[in-house]
């Protein structure tokens, strides 16, 4: 997964390989991992929902119970080993708790 991405937060590929491998629970976070990013969350997904995929934008509602919902429009671009990789932009981002 690291290597279909850009970000603006985890700039390296190393970077994004920790961020991915904390984010789905293989490594503990510590305390120069980003608490901004949605750690608990991605951990406790329940369902994805794919709300409508058009050109290189992906709109989905991620359900992590307790943690509540995640609703993205993702902004893609093709590249030619991967197919298609994320750009790090949205054209929108939401996050609400239930």
């Amino acid at each position: 997964m690291a290597m279909s991405e850009i970000s603006k937060v985890f700039k390296t590929e190393a970077e994004r390989v920790r961020g991915w491998e904390v984010a789905l629970g293989i490594e503990q976070p510590n305390e120069a991992d980003d608490r901004e990013h949605f750690w608990e969350d991605l951990q406790t997904i329940e369902r994805l929902e794919i709300v409508e995929a058009q050109g290189l934008e992906v709109e989905y509602r991620m359900h992590c119970g307790l943690y509540g919902l995640m609703h993205e429009k993702a902004i893609f671009m093709t590249d030619p080993k991967a197919g298609f990789i994320y750009t790090g932009e949205s054209a929108f981002f939401n996050k609400e708790n239930d």
